[in-house]
């Protein structure tokens, strides 16, 4: 009995504490909610109000916040109540903040619109640097370009990307022709026997940055930054100077071009259409006026000073005061009236081209037409960026154009906290028709312009066509990022990939042209591999009130590896298919070369009161093409940057912010 009283006074106890438990927490609960309310907004790009999906917005002091969707907007529950300051980063743009005054149990709405770094001194770039970093704390000269750029302006590919968007960058076409590559140069050139092009990474992963084929018929060749898709990128960096050196390695003596592709944000799928519609239209060609032509140096009137004692020797002596005539734009725009290219008539006076088009132009009205289609979405662990596009695109001179379609997909994932993970992957298909051009007999316009002194029979210069000359090719480009981030100040990533190209060139002149009648045919097969392995590391710390500390260290593993097996073939027996081996003089090369470099760096940057940083850093690097008895050679690198802005006797008004900066590097080339 007495057992039975205590297990039933024991059970009520129990009741009467799991009530009052409940009573506890549901009424803490709903104080707290009382306190509390909620946040929301969009964040876009100030100037093309695109939503910016995957900036980092939080509340000051407090430990909420949460990423933007894939449509810009952000939702932040249980802010505490009262006046809040919100912020806002993303990589490539300048910090957003500002306060908002929030109810308990109310809505409080706020709307972000950020513009890129290059306005602030807060902007996060990582080119340059062994982690995420503060444009205030980089002593090197770093520009950028964002997708807001290229979503406003008339973008061909990833060359155009960068003419005149970077200050020190120049970009210096071949041809003309639809689908030739550009050289890209920083700071002019580096080096008087070696290579002065820049590195170029696409997400980690490096690519080749030298001419993939060259068309010797046709004068032109394509470029591997040129099969990326302009739409897909997210920002590039680049970083200028020899400073560059201590991060990427010997071979970025010319600077250094990083490119980020999208990335996929939490969300329902968002789909992007573009459709992209145009045309080019060639103007005239050669002077009109003798105002068209720039004064030259007359070397006779400066090596005769008794004859010319004026010394006016910048005088264009050809060329007459007014018109000079060639209306018909060197015989280019038109080829059907006849008109001398210029008043001289014992020049060029011959009428209208034998071989002239029936649009009476050499030129036409070239079209171009591009489809895009990307998605992207996902979960709070899992993102993805999709996307594919096709393009058909003239060139002025007909049969001359390119057919291209891309495809990428980008996908990351956090497993656990302080765990990300990306896998990006692209593959790019181009088939390039190209025209005879250049200084060779069967170039287009060389026998234009020298008119009947040129190589064609009877001044046809339409039998130049005979010549056909196509590129197809194929390029994929693959790498996987790893980030470890086991403590806020304590930072790892590794990379690996690679950027691997096929090319297919045909030169063919087929049985009965004029410059060989037995024809020839010239095939190539390119094959290009370049792989990449890149980990780095940083720690960073607060020495003492004022003064911060980051150090960083880590190293690339780069090869890579070329193949070519080029055939030639001529005299052909007669018309028909004619490929290799069916003609009588044949001939065979085939070469194979691998290049391995690597190296590893230490860097240390302090900082003074967020205004004054210091940074040091050496790397030693080994090259294949040094010999096996040379060693590692040493770069060392220091910078300075100071935002004087920030200091109190600055005066006020005077710029919104001014940083000083300075930077000195040792840099080199490797032979070969």
């Amino acid at each position: 009995m007495a057992l039975r009283t205590f297990v039933m006074n024991t059970v009520k106890v129990a009741r009467n504490f799991a009530i009052a438990l409940a009573f506890m927490v549901f009424g803490a609960v709903g104080v707290t909610a009382q306190n509390t309310g909620t946040v929301t907004g969009l964040v876009r790009d100030a100037t093309t109000l695109a939503p910016l999906a995957g900036a980092q917005v939080a509340v000051e002091g407090t430990g909420v916040g949460g990423l933007v969707n894939n449509v810009g907007r952000f939702l932040l529950l249980n802010v505490p109540a009262g006046t809040q300051t919100v912020n806002v980063t993303m990589i490539g743009y300048g910090a957003g903040s500002a306060t908002v005054s929030v109810t308990a149990g109310g809505t409080a709405t706020l709307d972000f619109e950020m513009r890129e770094q290059a306005l602030s001194l807060e902007g996060v770039v990582v080119t340059g640097t062994a982690g995420q970093a503060r444009r205030r704390e980089v002593g090197n000269s770093i520009e950028s370009v964002g997708a807001a750029d290229i979503a406003v302006a008339a973008i061909t590919d990833v060359s155009n990307v960068l003419q005149g968007r970077a200050a020190g960058v120049s970009i210096s076409g071949t041809d003309g022709q639809v689908g030739s590559g550009s050289e890209i140069r920083i700071r002019g050139n580096s080096s008087i026997s070696q290579s002065n092009r820049p590195l170029i990474y696409v997400d980690g992963v490096r690519m080749e940055n030298d001419a993939l084929m060259s068309a010797d018929e046709g004068a032109a060749g394509t470029m591997a930054i040129d099969g990326i898709n302009p739409n897909d990128i997210d920002r590039i960096e680049i970083v200028k100077g020899p400073a560059a050196t201590t991060l990427y390695g010997t071979e970025a003596a010319g600077g250094v071009i990083q490119i980020f592709t999208k990335r996929g944000s939490a969300g329902a799928p968002a789909w992007t259409v573009t459709v992209d519609q145009g045309m080019q239209r060639m103007g005239h060609q050669g002077p009109q006026t003798a105002a068209d032509v720039k004064a030259m140096s007359n070397y006779f009137t400066r090596n005769n000073p008794d004859v010319y004692p004026t010394g006016d020797y910048n005088v264009d002596y050809l060329l007459p005061e007014g018109d000079i005539g060639n209306s018909n734009g060197l015989r280019l725009n038109d080829c059907a009236s006849g008109d001398p290219m210029s008043q001289y008539s014992t020049i060029d006076g011959y009428g209208a081209e034998p071989g002239c088009p029936e649009s009476g132009s050499w030129f036409r009205d070239a079209s171009m037409q591009r489809y895009n289609l990307s998605v992207r979405g996902g979960g709070e662990t899992a993102t993805y960026f999709v996307s594919g596009r096709w393009a058909d695109e003239n060139g002025v001179v007909d049969p001359q154009g390119q057919q291209s379609y891309n495809l990428r997909t980008n996908v990351q994932f956090q497993p656990m906290d302080g765990l990300d993970v990306s896998l990006n992957n692209m593959y790019t298909k181009r088939n390039i028709t190209w025209i005879p051009n250049g200084n060779n007999a069967s170039g287009l316009f060389l026998n234009v312009l020298r008119g009947e002194r040129g190589y064609t029979p009877g001044n046809d210069d339409s039998l130049v066509m005979f010549n056909d000359i196509a590129t197809n090719q194929s390029q994929w480009v693959t790498s996987a990022s790893i980030g470890w981030t086991p403590t806020a100040n304590f930072s790892h990533r590794l990379n690996f990939g690679m950027d691997y190209t096929y090319v297919d060139f045909v030169d063919f002149k087929p049985y009965d042209n004029y410059e060989n009648p037995l024809g020839d045919r010239e095939n190539d097969q390119y094959n290009d591999r370049n792989m990449t392995f890149d980990y780095n590391g940083s720690w960073r710390t607060d020495v003492m009130d004022g003064i911060s500390s980051s150090f960083s260290w880590g190293g690339q593993v780069y090869e890579e590896f070329s193949w070519r097996l080029n055939g030639f073939d001529s005299d052909f027996a007669g018309p028909g298919d004619q490929l290799l081996g069916d003609g009588t003089d044949q001939d065979v090369n085939e070469s194979r070369l691998t290049v391995r470099s690597g190296g590893f760096f230490l860097q240390e940057q302090v900082g003074f009161g967020d205004r004054l940083f210091l940074t040091g850093g050496i790397r030693w690097d080994g090259f294949s093409t040094f010999g096996s008895g040379f060693g590692l050679a040493a770069y060392p690198k220091i910078a300075g940057a100071y935002t004087i802005s920030d200091e109190a006797f600055f005066p006020e008004g005077l710029f919104d912010a001014l940083k000083l900066r300075a930077a000195w590097g040792k840099s080199g080339r490797a032979p070969g």
